[in-house]
């Protein structure tokens, strides 16, 4: 599986698309990402990528977990640690159903899928418990969908939202993060 962060994370989120850079188009494995890096795709990727990023430390650094505490803000925290080395963070790129799935049975870990559109390619809105429009959650799982990680789809009172559903659906996992 694709993906840039740490392999065996906590936190999972998984993206239905990859940079389009060759790098990461060529990339076959999961891997942490360099200091600067994140920049680097938003200027060569383009806005949206950047806003998946932006959106990703913001929700980390709202949900106050010990990774993310040590920072003064969520910018200082995306450039200085978000998917870097010590991260417990992951953002798959790009996953299948049949990896997501392989990928959920292996890790006693939070999945978080973006975009409902995503969710839907990968057969999961029908086996989850629609909080709302924009939210749902399979418990056993761990598993939640949540809107796509950009301002307008995820907006501040919705990562908030997303921050709540976490802690009071898997408190024991919130605690030992924090």
């Amino acid at each position: 599986m694709k993906g840039l962060g740490n392999k065996n994370a906590a936190i999972n989120v998984y993206v239905e698309s990859t940079p389009n850079i060759d790098k990461y188009l060529e990339q076959t494995t999961c891997r942490f990402m360099d200091m600067n890096e994140i920049n680097a795709i938003g200027q060569q990727a383009g806005n949206g990528w950047r806003k998946v990023f932006n959106v990703y430390a913001k929700f980390i650094y709202e949900l106050s977990t010990d990774e993310a505490r040590s920072f003064e803000n969520w910018q200082q925290f995306r450039d200085k640690q978000l998917l870097q080395v010590g991260s417990s963070l992951c953002l798959w790129l790009s996953c299948s159903a049949e990896q997501l799935k392989r990928n959920i049975n292996k890790s006693d870990a939070i999945h978080i899928v973006m975009g409902k559109g995503y969710a839907k390619k990968l057969s999961l809105t029908e086996r989850c418990f629609w909080l709302s429009e924009d939210f749902a959650i399979k418990s056993e799982q761990q598993l939640i969908i949540c809107p796509y990680f950009d301002y307008r789809q995820l907006t501040n009172e919705k990562i908030t939202y997303l921050c709540q559903l976490l802690k009071q659906s898997f408190p024991d996992f919130y605690k030992a993060l924090s």
